[in-house]
């Protein structure tokens, strides 16, 4: 399968920007959920990959107004894993095989068995995972 990710800036007196590259992997796994409004903390979300052989990752956090959400991989700790916090506003995680090689595997070498979430604040944030790999 291939995927096309996009990449779109403009404003200002700055040129525009569109770039989408084209992601080719033989699986794919997504996942789209929102977090409960009040304070979430270690929400599990069961989503797994072997970091070895991603192609594409993309996660976007959107509706969070109030409050970063945290993302922690494969323990409440991080313990194993990788943590990742998202700004108050909305942000992005967005990776390619097609990056140059100084721009690591924001996973490493490191397999994500689950995911765990965390949050305050009384927004409700929709948080859209998909990631592409070679099984």
């Amino acid at each position: 399968m291939t995927e096309t990710f996009g990449v779109l800036g403009s404003g200002g007196s700055a040129p525009s920007i569109t770039k989408r590259p084209e992601i080719t992997a033989d699986t794919s796994v997504v996942s789209e959920f929102t977090l409960a409004a009040g304070t979430v903390t270690d929400q599990e979300q069961d989503f797994g990959f072997d970091a070895a052989n991603v192609k594409g990752v993309l996660i976007t956090v959107e509706d969070n107004d109030l409050a970063t959400v945290t993302m922690e991989t494969n323990a409440t700790d991080a313990t194993g894993g990788h943590t990742f916090t998202f700004p108050i506003g909305g942000g992005e995680l967005f990776w390619s095989s097609r990056f140059p090689s100084q721009v690591a595997n924001p996973f490493g070498s490191t397999d994500v068995n689950t995911t765990y979430w965390t949050k305050t604040g009384a927004d409700e944030p929709t948080v859209k995972i998909r990631v592409f790999f070679n099984a």
